[in-house]
């Protein structure tokens, strides 16, 4: 018996992430080892911990490594959402590429269908010289793939 395509509804905004009114969102954020073993973050990593607190790191840290494409989903902390879904965006060699913003969008979703969230807020993902409707076109596929119904906001920074 086929599936029937996901009816994600998904739109594409200019704002700010943590702003928007969603059950979740997204923390791509990629993993730079250092002498130390401590995990250096990237600007939006930085801004939601500035929000939310250590908390969300502290649950994200405590439910051990993970690998490129994994995501884990922890409490928002002082964020009005419900949960924090990160993902190790970084490939092995440590930058984005196609596969590994595939697999990070896959798990984010399906983790995000299996926590129960009607509604989340990705930040618009580039990889590979995509633009924004070929951006869209991505998730939409991936929200199909993984069998998500819920709301998905992609948040275009401003700059």
């Amino acid at each position: 018996m086929a599936s029937t395509p996901s009816q994600t509804p998904i739109s594409l905004i200019q704002g700010e992430l943590l702003d928007q009114s969603v059950d979740a969102i997204v923390n791509p954020w990629q993993r730079h080892w250092f002498p130390g073993g401590r995990l250096c973050s990237q600007h939006l990593t930085h801004s939601i911990r500035q929000w939310a607190g250590d908390d969300p790191y502290t649950e994200r840290d405590s439910q051990g490594p993970f690998k490129p494409g994994d995501a884990v989903a922890t409490r928002a902390g002082r964020l009005p959402h419900r949960a924090i879904i990160h993902f190790a965006a970084d490939s092995r060699f440590q930058r984005a590429d196609r596969n590994s913003v595939d697999r990070c969008l896959r798990n984010a979703l399906d983790l995000a269908g299996r926590k129960g969230f009607n509604s989340i807020a990705i930040p618009l993902l580039n990889s590979d010289g995509w633009n924004e409707d070929q951006a869209v076109d991505h998730v939409r596929e991936r929200c199909s793939q993984a069998g998500y119904n819920g709301r998905v906001i992609l948040v275009k920074e401003r700059k």
